[in-house]
């Protein structure tokens, strides 16, 4: 980094796969599809020297959403991948079964899954082996959790 400014995007709730609702009529086009919000995402990120992409959980949207979300955030996060931009990401509630699968089965080594089955982790950014920022994560391990994971 050339400067001291740090720049993480951050993102969630993608639902790779779904079709949004309650969009009026006009415009739903594919243009306002989680898959285009997704692609915008990458776009951006690549094009404003971010630093660090975080996503916050439910970038798929259970289990049947699986291949309809896969080709789409495999090809971004290869995209950040060679921008040299991590990818720190959790499993959200709506995709706590089937992501990790997607993120061992992209196997990026910019890809980060924090959290996995629901443990607690630390992922750190670093510059020449000195630590720009700590991402601490917990993926959901079920669709519903009744006990705090703090």
């Amino acid at each position: 980094m050339e400067n001291s400014e740090l720049r993480v995007l951050c993102t969630g709730d993608l639902h790779l796969g779904r079709h949004p609702t309650r969009i009026p009529s006009n415009l739903d086009s594919p243009e306002f599809s989680p898959r285009s919000a997704w692609s915008s995402i990458v776009q951006y990120a690549t094009e404003n020297d971010v630093d660090a992409v975080v996503i916050s959980g439910d970038i798929a949207d259970r289990e049947n959403r699986y291949f309809e979300a896969f080709g789409a955030f495999e090809n971004g996060a290869a995209k950040l991948t060679e921008a040299d931009i991590p990818v720190i990401t959790v499993a959200g509630n709506h995709d706590c079964d089937v992501f990790p699968r997607m993120v061992s089965d992209i196997d990026l080594d910019g890809l980060h899954l924090l959290g996995r089955d629901g443990h607690w982790e630390r992922w750190t950014l670093e510059n020449d082996g000195e630590p720009l920022i700590h991402f601490d994560g917990w993926s959901f391990p079920d669709e519903h959790v009744y006990a705090s994971p703090m």
